[in-house]
């Protein structure tokens, strides 16, 4: 196996962008595998539901997540050998992420490089347009080895090393190409809205969200509603703003889902919002509406809800319990509606809301 062979497999299998992690001699089946200092990964790697679990360590208490992933080991053939078991498992008062589960079920998994203390190998992970994670590992005298450490400026995400495929091809620099791209836009001035169609078709644009379908159509991206990254294996995102002096000040949506308990949850939203909401503000005959800004510990004017935080331990800066939750609270502490950590954590991976740092910014 070379390089250029390894990264073509996972071409062919749909793969954009491929992760490489130097495995240390703890990094193994007995030990799990360390994913980084953060929950940063659950950006890159596509998880299923999280959940609450307990840690022998926690006595019985939940104090950690866990997350399924539908993962695959390849092998020189290109065949795919499913590891049923395989996760991540989330720890937040490190905070850290580990995988675990990779060997166990699976038939033609390379046991002797993943189950043993052998430093500087290297795991191969890439990302398929169907949200499978196929792996693969190299020794680290190995030929791929060698020949990705020849590579000339490699991309770093948190704890790996970033490959962007074009075509099969390695994609040097995705984000010095991306920012020039950028940069290029920016000069050209006010531009009129418009969008990419299917056949390659300029057309105008006069929504809401033309902003974005207009960034999209000056990078060649025709409108899809697909999760993958939008230009050379990066997502793009745009920001409205009605005055560049205070963009700032503008409140950005981080998450969408709706509460997974409470009152809400148990009672129906027809019942939520005519125990906790409004007479419509504009004059609207026959219409309530539930909203406005809630803070931490304070209730809200129009709705009587605080915001409080369950689970979290403020000082330390830690999840103490992995069942905790945000939510709003009515003035007899009952809870009105709630998202509980691990909805949040899925839904913001989902998102892209976690965002990738390098080690040595997680504070």
């Amino acid at each position: 196996m070379n390089l250029k062979t390894l990264l073509k497999i996972f071409s062919d299998k749909g793969c954009n962008k491929v992760y490489v992690k130097k495995l240390s001699a703890n990094d193994n089946s007995k030990n799990q595998v360390y994913f980084g200092g953060s929950f940063d990964v659950l950006n890159i790697l596509p998880i299923k539901e999280i959940t609450a679990d307990a840690d022998n360590k926690g006595g019985g208490k939940k104090t950690r997540f866990k997350t399924k992933l539908d993962f695959y080991w390849v092998d020189d053939d290109g065949l795919l050998n499913h590891a049923p078991d395989a996760q991540l498992v989330l720890y937040p008062k490190y905070p850290e992420v580990r995988f675990s589960g990779f060997l166990k079920g699976t038939k033609n998994a390379p046991s002797d490089l993943m189950a043993e203390r052998i430093p500087d190998r290297l795991l191969f992970l890439g990302v398929t347009k169907s949200r499978q994670v196929i792996g693969y590992v190299v020794g680290p005298e190995s030929s791929v080895a060698n020949e990705l450490s020849a590579l000339q400026r490699v991309e770093e995400i948190g704890v790996f090393k970033s490959i962007t495929l074009i075509g099969g091809k390695i994609e040097i620099d995705s984000k010095g190409k991306l920012l020039h791209e950028l940069k290029r836009i920016n000069n050209l001035g006010w531009i009129e809205s418009k969008r990419l169609s299917a056949h390659n078709k300029i057309s105008p644009c006069n929504s809401t969200n033309c902003g974005g379908f207009t960034m999209e159509a000056e990078l060649g991206i025709i409108e899809n509603s697909n999760s993958v990254p939008d230009y050379l294996g990066w997502e793009l995102k745009t920001f409205s703003v009605n005055n560049f002096s205070k963009f700032g000040s503008k409140a950005v949506t981080l998450m969408t889902p709706e509460p997974t308990h409470g009152f809400y949850v148990d009672e129906g939203l027809e019942k939520f919002i005519t125990t906790y909401g409004y007479i419509d503000k504009m004059g609207r005959e026959a219409r309530m509406n539930f909203g406005g800004v809630h803070k931490f510990a304070v209730p809200q004017k129009s709705t009587g809800l605080k915001l409080v935080l369950n689970g979290y331990d403020a000082l330390k800066d830690k999840i103490e319990d992995a069942e905790g939750y945000l939510g709003l609270m009515d003035g007899k502490d009952n809870i009105a509606a709630s998202w509980s950590f691990a909805g949040a954590l899925e839904q913001e991976a989902c998102t892209g809301m976690l965002h990738p740092l390098d080690e040595k910014d997680h504070h």
